[in-house]
């Protein structure tokens, strides 16, 4: 998904807040954050990618279930509602652009829906899986410019609808609150990644599909 233009308002509340979001018009909505992380576009992506985050995000079980890290990947995710509400799950397949990368130096890494994925998490979940509605809506996308060595800026978008009866305007709200979230912890992640990802890593593949170099110890 093209963002949005970044104009002068969103340079101005991310400067203040260390985090500037935005919603996008559509059916349903899209949210959007915008941020500054302190690390290497390498470092942000291997983040974004990776398949056990050290604080992954609350409520979300998830299932890798073919690809891994940073390569293309088909996940499987569950999200815990609170009573009364049925909790939802979704299966998506998350992509690299390698032509956008090659054309722009932008680095994205963009996700949808992928309903086949569905049938090879259903013995691995168990009695959850049937407790459980599968979202009609669930795309985005996150992307990675570099700023500077060590200044990469990140823009996180999703848009999804819970389905069974629940408004898309509360899912937007849930989306909207949850970025701050989703941002503070994938960067605290990244954080990590230079010490991580270090000596003999586990060679992965950049969006652009050339390998990332293991980072010096």
């Amino acid at each position: 998904m093209p963002p949005q233009n970044l104009d002068t308002a969103v340079w101005a509340e991310l400067d203040q807040n260390g985090l500037a979001r935005r919603r996008i018009d559509g059916d349903p909505q899209v949210a959007m954050g915008i941020d500054c992380w302190a690390v290497s576009r390498e470092e942000a992506w291997l983040s974004i990618t990776d398949d056990k985050p050290s604080e992954p995000v609350k409520g979300v079980t998830e299932l890798v279930l073919a690809g891994r890290w940073a390569s293309e990947k088909l996940l499987y995710q569950y999200l815990d509602l609170p009573w009364p509400l049925q909790d939802r799950h979704w299966a998506i397949r998350l992509r690299g652009n390698a032509a956008l990368a090659e054309k722009s130096g932008v680095w994205e890494r963009h996700w949808k829906l992928d309903e086949a994925g569905m049938a090879l998490a259903k013995p691995k979940m168990g009695e959850r899986y049937a407790e459980a509605l599968m979202t009609p809506v669930n795309e985005g996308d996150w992307l990675l410019l570099t700023l500077g060595p060590r200044d990469t800026l990140v823009i996180y978008q999703t848009r999804a609808s819970l389905g069974g009866g629940v408004p898309d305007s509360a899912v937007e709200g849930w989306a909207w609150s949850g970025i701050a979230e989703v941002m503070e912890k994938m960067e605290k992640n990244a954080l990590r990644m230079r010490t991580f990802y270090s000596g003999t890593c586990d060679v992965q593949p950049g969006a652009d599909g050339r390998p990332i170099a293991c980072f010096a110890p």
